[in-house]
């Protein structure tokens, strides 16, 4: 644990060396577009992460019908999308529980918690973690928050999740 601390630190400190001395964080990385996802006109707020060794990309909102100030009703989904390299091509690799989106994502070793969201109803206390089987997605259900959350924040310290 006392590495991955040194390493987060020795970043930190790049990438802020960077950005005060003027430096060009594309010159400290090897930046490559990944695939476009398989909707044609993306998602806003997904539950997004690493799971094993493949990027997965779950539910979120758009506007299919056309752009919100043109009257489009905002449309939330449950699909959950998988990109097993950055070479890959996204497959569709099941669905979460419900249409979802705008809830907060930490990767953990165990898989993709996800915390709360919304969709066009209400907010939800629900947390669920996503994981890879036999190349599909598996959805377990964890405790739930004590009260509904959305657009909020969080993060993995150790082995504890704060919200």
């Amino acid at each position: 644990m006392a590495r991955r601390h040194i390493w987060v630190g020795i970043l930190t400190v790049t990438v802020l060396r960077a950005v005060v001395l003027g430096g060009d964080l594309g010159q400290l990385f090897d930046w490559k577009a990944l695939p476009t996802l398989p909707d044609p006109i993306g998602v806003a707020a997904p539950f997004a992460g690493v799971v094993g060794e493949s990027l997965v990309v779950a539910g979120g909102a758009n506007f299919p019908d056309g752009r919100p100030w043109a009257g489009a009703k905002k449309v939330w989904h449950d699909r959950v999308f998988v990109l097993d390299g950055p070479d890959g091509v996204w497959r569709e690799a099941g669905r979460l529980p419900r249409p979802l989106g705008y809830g907060i994502s930490i990767t953990t070793a165990d898989g993709l918690v996800c915390v709360g969201g919304s969709d066009a109803e209400r907010h939800y206390e629900d947390v669920f973690r996503i994981r890879m089987e036999s190349g599909g997605v598996v959805v377990d259900p964890l405790p739930s928050l004590p009260l509904p959350l959305a657009n909020a924040a969080g993060v993995l310290i150790d082995r504890t999740i704060f919200v």
